[in-house]
């Protein structure tokens, strides 16, 4: 865990969001983040997809059968539902705009990635990797937003830099896995440890759907605090 990092030219709040990127269709990225402890669902990282609740929609979107949303309504939305999330929504390829601003003397870059994680990007020397450019992405959400213990998408290494609000992790070794009652197809658990020791209640269910779960000893929380990146 780094501090005191600076990454960007401005601060992404939620008003610079709209201002440089309202209508961006974010429809495809928006998921349901489920209580912890409590509920395991089929979405990759535990993690549903959220569809625009009929009562939300104006005449003319029930007509055209429009659910679709721009980072506007979502963030909009988002003050009025809990339990939605922004998730892993590519800013190259969906706001380059604020990214990179237009000079005379070409695109300058409006943020930095810290040497420590560039020079271990693999991604930028394997040039037919559509991964090699999708990056830095948007996460978005609220007080209570999680989503559950997974492998990251082609077991890559990551990091994630916090801009506002406080983020809780929970990392496990690589030996604990026969205690996690993981699913290699999903790349993620059944058994949501964000839960374990938080709630008597919860406690006894995952005690009773996952027995094995209490036996895996290597369990690390770390609290990551704004302006702080995690590699």
């Amino acid at each position: 865990v780094f501090g005191n990092v600076n990454m960007t030219n401005h601060q992404y709040t939620p008003e610079y969001l709209i201002e440089q990127c309202s209508a961006a269709d974010v429809t495809q990225h928006i998921k349901v983040s489920n209580p912890v402890g409590k509920k395991s669902t089929d979405g990759w990282g535990g993690l549903d997809d959220y569809v625009l609740h009929d009562e939300l929609l104006n005449e003319e979107r029930e007509e055209d059968g429009d659910r679709s949303l721009t980072l506007e309504q979502f963030i909009l939305l988002s003050e009025e539902l809990d339990n939605i999330y922004l998730h892993d929504y590519s800013l190259p390829d969906h706001c380059e705009q604020i990214l990179y601003e237009e000079t005379l003397y070409g695109a300058h870059q409006k943020y930095r990635i810290p040497s420590i994680v560039a020079s271990y990007d693999l991604f930028q020397r394997v040039t037919q990797s559509g991964y090699s450019s999708s990056w830095p992405s948007l996460f978005f959400g609220k007080k209570g937003s999680n989503s559950k213990l997974h492998v990251d998408s082609g077991a890559t290494g990551f990091f994630m830099y916090l801009v506002s609000g406080r983020k809780r992790w929970v990392v496990t070794s690589p030996s604990e896995r026969p205690f996690l009652y993981e699913s290699i197809l999903k790349q993620g658990v059944a058994a949501d440890v964000l839960g374990i020791d938080k709630h008597e209640d919860v406690n006894e269910f995952l005690s009773e759907r996952f027995p094995l779960l209490h036996r895996a000893e290597n369990i690390y929380e770390v609290i990551q605090e704004p302006g702080q990146l995690i590699y």
